[in-house]
């Protein structure tokens, strides 16, 4: 025998009831009913099927994702989510704004139903126009019902100008969803499953670490073969997460089935379907475990389940992506006619080594902007510029007539390109935390947290192995790849070429010239293999530890020549912070080439603010063999007066190196005061945050506060 609760008839009564109320008793935005069930029904099927008995519920959510905007503050029932006290416009359930705005009319809300609890209770006459309000957004008023109501009452904003959007979003990625949904075999009313999980959006984070299209969670990205590393995030990439999101969409069915039918053994798929959907947000174990309780079905589930986990989202996250998929089918009823966007559409090209941002942008000619919006799958560290896109990696360029032949074919007859501006490694010791050991290589912590791929928390453990990522000094630098050359009078190609010492037929082929070719007077051209640009002037911020001529070698310049064009004398006495000029290459007639090929061995005394990296640059190798030929336990740790070996050095580059005029130093002494933190005053002073909390004993978190006295060793005096 058929409920009341699906008898068409019975919501057409109240849906009679509750319109004369508001004809009589005018609510404005303060009080509203559920929309109740659509004219048209919720237009379901055997795949996805829509049980009447959730048709208030899913009613609401139609409502939050197309009647009540983001800044709208629904006050309404928990368990009955249709049960609806309040809306109050303009105002927001998250957020500390309104927040005790809605408390206040929760309280009030609270207070309203007691006493009309106690009415009902005591057979009193219900009268008062409130009272009448609240009675009617219960099925079964009775003094009990009421009273549990007390403590149900939750906050849900609204979501239709966000839905909007989403609606714009789905025009770029829903055919490519629905793609991957019929190549799975599976609903093809799936494709409205993101419009719950993130609004469409390919670049959405939760706050528990979900992120992408599908939301998908780091431990389970791993398990569906999702790859998340320093330079790739494969659940922002809207194709691969979509065929992981498939995947476990399948993996579910398989498995609720099995458990379905040991139940029930001649269970159908229509049963279990809302359990596969539910297990997206709650687990495929946690649905499983259900029906092994109650059996294969939902709507008893629903009402008799209990779990810690099994609260408010979960239960209502089925009839929300009926709600969505209900409203996205109906977009112009609800939205109007809107102008449709084209589905993103691209080439793709597997790279076959590694790839920098630079010379990604030179070789196809596209911004960082437009290479970012094709390929959301990459980190900001490759955006940044710090780390190579690896080999392997299915590039995605936009669509062209063409197939960008050429531009690939240019890309892999170029010089590779190096991976790393460093390669630095360090152990995690007993009574190390990650920002500590930040502070000691001189480089931000939320960098080592993120290249490490640590939790929020940025646990570590003894024995870890954590990469360091590239100080501030090294992300300056480039890497390896297309140099440029600005043309100036009587340059041909290969004269230019014979100066910077490269293969004149490799030049040309670079930039698409013949031998016959003519160049254009301050035409930039592309230079495979040098690593900064050439034919014009740069400039160069000195930091501590630099000398002039140590500068002239790094860039390759005289160093009489680099002392006379920044006006400096014999001594070439230099400061931190001052900027000077580099002549340009073509000014000093070098070769691009480094002349002397002969290496040395020699070895550096530690001086104080000396790090490891700092020192190996200095020589021109690279940090990690520094660190091994010294064996220093790959954790780039050293001492004032520590005598290091530096092996290969050029023997042109040791003749440069004279001894820095060095700023005369003292021990100070410094007041904190409001608002400095450990490492802004190891700054002000010029010395190393590291230096400053071991001279303070400051322990592992650098706390200071306000009027301590600290000491500043061998602080500048200027």
């Amino acid at each position: 025998m058929m409920s009341h609760l699906s008898n068409p008839t019975y919501w057409l009564l109240r849906f009679t009831i509750a319109t004369v109320f508001l004809w009589i008793c005018p609510f404005g935005d303060r009080f509203s009913n559920a929309a109740l069930l659509p004219k048209d029904n919720l237009q379901c099927s055997r795949a996805i099927p829509c049980p009447k008995e959730i048709w208030p519920r899913v009613s609401f959510w139609i409502d939050v994702y197309s009647r009540w905007n983001s800044n709208d503050a629904i006050l309404h029932d928990k368990s009955k989510p249709e049960r609806i006290y309040r809306v109050l416009v303009g105002q927001s359930c998250g957020g500390t704004a309104g927040s005790p705005d809605i408390e206040r009319q929760k309280d009030q809300i609270k207070k309203e139903l007691r006493d009309l609890a106690e009415r009902i209770a005591k057979g009193q006459q219900i009268s008062l126009k409130r009272e009448r309000e609240l009675l009617a957004v219960f099925d079964n008023p009775s003094g009990k019902t009421v009273r549990q109501a007390v403590d149900q009452i939750r906050c849900q904003s609204g979501n239709r100008d966000r839905f909007l959007d989403a609606l714009e979003r789905y025009d770029l990625y829903g055919d490519l969803v629905q793609r991957t949904m019929k190549q799975a075999g599976l609903p093809m009313d799936i494709q409205y499953l993101p419009f719950v999980e993130s609004l469409y959006n390919p670049s959405a984070y939760s706050r528990v670490g979900a992120a992408g299209l599908w939301q998908i969670m780091p431990s389970t990205a791993k398990d569906l073969g999702l790859k998340l590393t320093a330079t790739l995030d494969e659940r922002l990439d809207p194709e691969l997460a979509s065929y992981a999101a498939a995947r476990y969409l399948s993996e579910s069915y398989t498995t609720l089935m099995a458990a379905a039918k040991k139940v029930q053994p001649n269970v159908t798929s229509m049963q279990v379907s809302p359990f596969i959907i539910t297990s997206y947000n709650y687990g495929v174990n946690g649905m499983r475990r259900a029906i092994e309780q109650y059996g294969p079905d939902y709507l008893t589930v629903l009402d008799h389940y209990r779990s810690p986990s099994f609260q408010v989202a979960v239960k209502n996250f089925y009839a929300s992506f009926l709600a969505a998929r209900y409203v996205a089918k109906n977009a112009d009823r609800y939205f109007g006619k809107r102008p449709q966007r084209m589905p993103v559409d691209y080439r793709t090209v597997v790279l076959q080594r590694p790839i920098s941002l630079r010379r990604m942008e030179s070789v196809f000619e596209l911004s960082a902007e437009t290479l970012k919006k094709y390929n959301p799958a990459l980190t900001r560290f490759v955006w940044q510029g710090w780390r190579l896109v690896p080999a392997g990696y299915r590039l995605r360029l936009p669509l062209r007539q063409g197939n960008w032949l050429e531009e690939v074919t240019l890309m892999r007859s170029l010089p590779e390109e190096s991976g790393k501006f460093m390669d630095l490694h360090y152990v995690v010791k007993y009574g190390d935390s990650s920002c500590a050991i930040a502070n000691a290589f001189q480089v931000r912590c939320q960098d080592l947290i993120d290249i490490n791929l640590l939790d929020r928390k940025a646990a570590i453990k003894v024995g870890q192995k954590l990469e360091i990522p590239a100080s501030p000094a090294h992300r300056k630098a480039t890497i390896t790849d297309l140099g440029t050359y600005r043309v100036r009078k009587e340059d041909s190609a290969c004269a230019i070429a014979r100066k910077l010492g490269i293969d004149c037929d490799e030049m040309l082929a670079a930039n698409r010239l013949t031998r016959h070719s003519v160049l254009q007077i301050g035409q930039n051209l592309l230079i495979p293999g040098v690593s900064r640009s050439v034919g014009f002037d740069q400039s160069y911020i000195v930091r501590r530890g630099d000398s002039a001529c140590l500068i002239a070698a790094r860039f390759r310049v005289p160093c009489s020549k680099f002392l006379r064009e920044n006006g400096l004398n014999v001594r070439g006495l230099i400061f931190p912070g001052q900027t000077l000029r580099i002549p340009a290459l073509t000014d000093v007639g070098l070769d691009a080439k480094i002349v002397s090929t002969e290496k040395v061995s020699i070895s550096h005394t530690v001086q104080r603010d000396d790090t490891i990296c700092e020192i190996a640059e200095k020589y021109g190798i690279s940090c990690t063999k520094l660190v091994l030929i010294n064996r220093l336990n790959h954790d780039g740790l050293i001492r004032v007066g520590q005598v290091l070996l530096v092996p290969e050095v050029s023997s042109s580059l040791v003749k440069t190196l004279v001894r820095p005029t060095e700023l005369p130093r003292n021990d100070a002494e410094h007041t904190v005061r409001q608002g400095e933190t450990a490492c802004e005053i190891a700054r002000k002073y010029r010395i190393s945050c590291a230096l400053l909390i071991s001279t303070n004993k400051l322990g592992k978190n650098a706390m200071i506060g306000l009027g301590q006295k600290l000491r500043i060793p061998g602080a500048t005096i200027e």
